[in-house]
């Protein structure tokens, strides 16, 4: 498949050189905005500045005018020239749609992209990357609130991969720390022969709320709850059974998801850190980098209020743990020259102290890149953020599993309407699939298509839209 700017470009060089022979000018195409079209051209203006007498011309829209007429191409349906000066097209219906057909039945995209034209402003190569996005927590199913990490994680991840760039799809899933002491505590509490009789993993989510409640109200459920959290990290054999369970019924729920979106990542969960915890702390002490709040091991920013705590007063490790053990691993042991990390807003002082410990720890040199892509949320009918804990999110299977209903009545009232060649189009298609592809690709253009930084209001009719507008 052609490069489409590529393409409108060399229309205009090839009218520009027709219209005006002796001189030597560039074709400049940019996106337009859309209200005005798909691409505009600007060197209207400027052939006129700077030979608008030699060729006798008024202003720029008169050489706009010329150039547009020396336009013999069919790949336009609408080519206007603005009294500036300014020429926008529309790209044809017919084109489009013959474009579209093609890729579907070939199923893949190709275009070839000259990698010496990539550039991102200052020089930097992008050669081992790693992306950290979606990274749901285990025992709680995906709600709405999880698209936004895992449509812009994977759109960037298939960029770098379009470009050839070796590209890792880590899934950073929360399988560690306080709330797994928490549901341990509420299934041994709960149900003594958890070992012959363990609790329906499916309802994950109820099991975690019903724990929440008690470890909110219940001084002594709490104080227990830390305990058994303390007895996995130090690898209690009861403690790793259920743990394993519940992470195992999390995954394949999680896995069912991925697989209807289409996005493929690799499981490095909190835990996997774990291990790897001390040594990484005994670097940073060793650099004299880490000071005590209490019996708390921290570090504190020079730019930030909120310290990192790197070790809890009871011995247990936290997030802040497993984050800048996670970074050390990756830059050490992994050797990428790049991380990005998608996750919302309100994350981003706790990322950029962790950018800044890493930096005060030599880990990281000037050619290393430690991103930080941050997005809006999506917020319920309060304007709030959803919560699993209230019980109150949208499921995000719910969410998939009625926008494909949608789809698939929209399509068959479609076909309906088509002659009988149009129809034969659809033989031996599983129509069920495609009505859920649909719905998908309605779910990841509609999310795409908002101001990453802009919270948006969760709507099933906006999301679900196939009109693509």
């Amino acid at each position: 498949m052609e490069c489409l700017i590529k393409r409108v470009k060399q229309i205009f060089q090839s009218s520009i050189q027709k219209c005006f022979p002796t001189i030597n000018e560039e074709a400049v195409v940019t996106y337009a905005n859309m209200k005005f079209g798909h691409f505009q051209c600007n060197n209207a203006i400027n052939i006129y500045k700077k030979y608008g007498k030699e060729l006798n011309f008024e202003n720029a829209h008169k050489v706009s005018l010329s150039i547009i007429e020396n336009i013999n191409e069919n790949l336009f349906d609408d080519i206007n020239a603005s009294p500036q000066g300014f020429i926008t097209v529309k790209i044809s219906k017919d084109y489009i749609e013959k474009s579209l057909l093609k890729l579907y039945k070939n199923n893949k995209i190709n275009i070839n992209v000259d990698m010496d034209e990539i550039n991102d402003g200052n020089n930097a190569k992008y050669e081992n990357v790693l992306i950290d996005f979606s990274s749901p927590n285990i025992a709680k199913e995906m709600h709405v609130g999880h698209l936004r990490s895992t449509i812009i994680g994977d759109s960037i991840c298939k960029i770098f991969e379009f470009l050839k760039v070796k590209t890792h799809r880590v899934n950073h899933v929360g399988d560690w720390g306080t709330q797994f002491g928490m549901i341990i505590n509420y299934i041994i509490t709960n149900y003594p022969n958890y070992k012959e009789e363990m609790p329906e993993l499916k309802s994950l989510t109820l099991l975690y709320q019903e724990a929440k409640k008690c470890y909110d109200n219940d001084k002594d459920f709490e104080i227990k709850s830390k305990e058994y959290a303390i007895k996995l990290q130090e690898h209690d054999e009861d403690c790793r059974y259920i743990w394993t369970k519940i992470c195992e019924a999390s995954k394949k729920e999680f896995n069912n998801i991925y697989k209807i979106l289409d996005i493929k990542l690799e499981y490095y969960g909190e835990s996997f850190y774990i291990p790897k915890i001390p040594s990484t702390l005994e670097i940073l002490k060793d650099k004299n980098l880490l000071t005590n709040i209490g019996d708390a091991l921290c570090y504190k920013s020079e730019k930030y209020t909120v310290p990192l705590f790197l070790q809890k007063s009871n011995g247990g490790y936290g997030y802040d743990s497993t984050d800048i053990t996670a970074l050390y691993y990756r830059l050490k042991v992994l050797n990428v020259d790049s991380i990005i990390y998608v996750t919302d807003n309100g994350q981003l002082s706790h990322f950029e102290t962790l950018f800044e410990l890493c930096k005060q720890a030599e880990w990281v040199d000037d050619d290393v890149k430690l991103i930080h892509v941050g997005f809006g949320l999506v917020l319920n009918t309060d304007n709030k953020k959803f919560k699993t804990r209230s019980g109150t999110n949208i499921k995000l299977i719910n969410l998939i599993n009625e926008g494909t209903e949608r789809a698939k009545k929209d399509l068959m009232e479609r076909i309906k309407l088509k002659s009988d060649e149009e129809k034969s189009y659809f033989d031996g298609i599983d129509i069920d699939k495609l009505s859920q592809d649909i719905c998908v690709s309605a779910i990841k253009y509609f999310d795409i298509k908002q101001h990453r930084n802009t919270d948006y209001k969760f709507s099933y009719d906006n999301m679900l839209s196939i009109k693509g507008i």
